[in-house]
């Protein structure tokens, strides 16, 4: 295929737009106040989307000091309209032309401020990319020669060419000056793909860029259709290159910010707190390696940004407080100020009462995604015992229907590699020091910062998605809003509880995480005293678990920290959402795990080569280890089976490169499906290969050994009415490797019923 001039014609086809794809309010216009923030929400909380279809419905909040007179829409290839509603308003079926369509969406107050989120939709009529290109690492490091794996999820059409599907870069027109490698969907590790014929197209592209500033690259594919060749160009994707850094960068971060607390306390003994504050941002800015440094709008902290790109922070907070030193209380929340309170003992422990609810049906929109639920309780040996983490954790685990698979972090083990899996939880519960890093809201970990993990992370500390905290010379990563969105995978539409100070100081963090699919977020305006935030949270999720309440319900308006500097509980989002009880997304069609656990090589897939779902359009796979990942596979979920159910139905396929060499050998590798019970764990399914070899064809596809056999589909049903209305029960499907794990197998899923 001519290549170059398909390239020549390309803008002809598709407008190749100069288009800024970084999402940013606008600043005010009218007179007086701040400006409202509009977040896009649907159908991506990120800043470019690809589509197929020729009109597209978005759909946001807006948040606002003063009343929202109007939300509109323009797109500027062509059109405008007014959207419908204000706080929570849908823009409908954008007209969307060829190629990139800068999409800007505005908020205008009564008092004539306005504010406008920015998305581009990337439409292309012959080919649907799934997603939008994925990079990893996220960004270069300049004068280093690097290997990024890109991927990019195609739907498969009878027209697409899969032999013409490229990485191109761009200039700073976004006009095409370079094609680079093919992306290929034949399980190649060494071109970066993972698995055969899932429908993931990946590459491995080396760079050694000497300057830093942004790389920008698409990617192109060729669909065949009557009228000729037409090509199809993903989102853009910008990877950033960054200044190299060193250990001594470090050093210089940790030197500085434990002298500016000693400094700090120096300035304490002839001054007030706010003077020795103001005192301790001055001796930063005279320090050589500090480009800028100030204090947070309400003055509890101390942000500062180094010359070499890394942010920091002083966390400067009152005693008591989530970011002080001792963890005194310096109020008495004003639901602790009698002797007996609804729902607590006369000594103020909370009471867990396993009530018998009546749980109602709720739409699907409305009901949390998956009922795992993530305690991170970062500092609980500082918080104790105003601390809401134990609590939540007993809270959660007593509930018989809905029941849930919970997640507890504490201390130390609050670290970054589990904010990572965030995405994979329903409810999130954040039990830990914030505040607010140059305008963005931020929350701890418990990883004090080394050597080791500063290298690990240094990407995301120059691209200001993390900065290092200091709290009484200890340093620590600081999570700030863009981690949060840059995380992979979607959440399921989850509930985020974030008991951190300033957690809604503004709408940054809640932002990041609705953007990723997360559905209510709660967190408190300014610092806040650990009795309080212990006292409301309890209150809130004891309405939701134990009483059935929606997050609207559960939410009481208006409750203000007694204790000095009186932070509200606030609220943002979905005020509908409710905690189901039963199985979902028992047939993968969110195409993601939403819903389920995963442990090692689990998945979702569109296909697997020629082989395709079931039913509707994904199916899972667990493997031995396919690809990159080297770790046996397994998915559960917890879930309760309704009165009257007597059957669990699902489908299988047995994928295995042990067939037909190993039968009969040590090398039994096996599948597994169990239920655990109230009355303990019962194995619904085990098949290995002896059982199985003498039922098999050869498969359409390959792993990375010898020949694959494969099962075909099976349907599998056992009688499960003895469960029925017995409280939660937990499924699990597993793979195994027997005798070792050189010869890979995989299970494909689908299909799960209850009947």
């Amino acid at each position: 295929m001519d290549f170059k001039k398909l390239f020549g014609g390309l803008l002809l086809i598709l407008s190749v737009l100069a288009l800024s794809t970084c999402k940013k309010t606008a600043g005010p216009e009218g007179s007086g106040g701040n400006p409202p923030t509009v977040t896009i929400l649907s159908p991506t909380g990120e800043s470019t989307y690809p589509t197929a279809t020729a009109t597209i419905t978005l759909s946001g909040i807006v948040s606002s000091e003063q009343p929202v007179d109007r939300v509109m829409w323009s797109n500027d290839r062509d059109g405008e309209g007014t959207a419908s509603g204000t706080e929570n308003w849908t823009a409908s079926n954008i007209p969307l032309e060829t190629g990139d369509n800068k999409i800007t969406v505005t908020a205008q107050t009564t008092e004539g401020l306005t504010g406008s989120d920015i998305l581009i939709v990337t439409y292309n009529p012959y080919l649907l990319f799934l997603d939008n290109p994925r990079a990893q690492p996220p960004a270069l490091i300049a004068n280093q020669t690097q290997d990024v794996r890109i991927t990019i999820p195609i739907a498969s059409t009878p027209n697409f060419d899969p032999t013409t599907v490229r990485l191109v870069r761009l200039n700073d027109q976004n006009t095409i000056v370079e094609t680079l490698n093919l992306l290929t969907d034949d399980g190649n590790l060494n071109n970066g793909d993972d698995i055969q014929g899932d429908g993931v197209f990946s590459t491995l592209q080396t760079f050694m860029e000497t300057t830093p500033g942004t790389l920008h690259l698409r990617i192109l594919a060729i669909t065949h259709e009557a009228e000729g060749d037409v090509p199809a160009l993903s989102p853009i994707l910008k990877l950033p290159i960054l200044p190299q850094t060193t250990q001594a960068d470090l050093d210089v971060v940790t030197s500085t910010q434990t002298n500016a607390e000693q400094q700090y306390q120096q300035f304490l003994q002839g001054h007030t707190e706010e003077e020795a504050k103001q005192l301790t941002v001055d001796w930063l800015l005279e320090q050589p390696d500090v480009d800028t440094a100030g204090l947070s709008e309400d003055g509890y902290n101390i942000w500062i940004q180094y010359a070499s790109g890394i942010g920091g922070d002083l966390l400067l907070n009152p005693e008591g407080t989530r970011g002080g030193g001792t963890m005194e209380p310096r109020g008495t929340s004003q639901m602790e100020t009698s002797t007996t309170v609804a729902g607590r003992s006369p000594r103020g422990g909370l009471i867990l009462e396993n009530t018998p609810v009546v749980w109602e049906t709720f739409a699907n929109g409305d009901t949390v995604g998956s009922r795992t639920v993530l305690i991170f309780d970062a500092y609980n040996s500082q918080f104790a015992p105003h601390d809401e983490g134990p609590f939540l954790k007993d809270l959660f685990n007593n509930s018989d229907c809905p029941n849930f698979d919970i997640t507890y972090l504490i201390d130390d083990e609050s670290d970054l590699s589990a904010v990572q899996t965030f995405p994979q939880y329903g409810t999130i519960i954040l039990v830990t020091h914030g505040g607010r890093h140059n305008g963005q809201v931020l929350f701890m970990t418990r990883e004090a910062v080394n050597a080791q993990n500063f290298q690990q992370h240094v990407i995301d500390l120059l691209l200001q998605r993390l900065t290092i905290v200091t709290i009484s010379g200890t340093h620590y990563f600081g999570v700030l809003p863009s981690y949060i969105s840059g995380l992979s995978g979607t959440f399921p539409q989850s509930i985020i509880y974030n008991g951190s100070c300033e957690s809604s100081a503004n709408a940054t963090m809640a932002n990041a995480f609705l953007g990723k699919g997360a559905k209510t977020y709660f967190g408190f305006t300014r610092v806040v005293n650990s009795n309080f935030a212990q006292t409301v949270s309890q209150d809130l999720f004891q309405k939701m678990v134990n009483d059935g309440k929606s997050t609207g319900d559960a939410f009481t308006p208006g409750q203000v920290d007694p204790g000095a500097p009186h932070a509200t509980f606030t609220m943002t989002g979905n005020n509908q959402m409710v905690y189901g009880s039963s199985l979902t997304n028992a047939g993968f069609e969110r195409g993601d795990l939403t819903g389920w656990s995963r442990m090692g090589d689990g998945r979702v897939i569109p296909q697997l080569g020629p082989i395709t779902p079931q039913e509707g359009d994904y199916m899972a796979i667990i493997s031995t280890g396919l690809g990159f990942t080297t770790s046996s596979g397994a998915i559960r979920q917890t879930f309760c089976i309704p009165e009257g159910t007597t059957t669990l139905t699902f489908k299988y396929n047995f994928l295995s490169e042990e067939f037909l060499e190993w039968c009969g050998s040590q090398y039994q590798d096996y599948f597994d499906v169990t239920l655990e019970t109230p009355d303990g764990t019962v194995t619904l399914l085990h098949l290995t290969i002896d059982d199985l070899c003498e039922n098999v064809v050869p498969a359409p596809v390959s792993f990375d050994q010898g020949d694959v056999y494969m099962t075909g589909w099976i349907t599998f049903s056992v009688d499960i009415s003895a469960y029925a209305g017995q409280g939660g029960v937990t499924i699990t499907f597993t793979t195994g490797d027997i005798g070792d794990s050189i010869f890979d197998t995989a299970v494909l899923v689908d299909a799960i019923r209850l009947e």
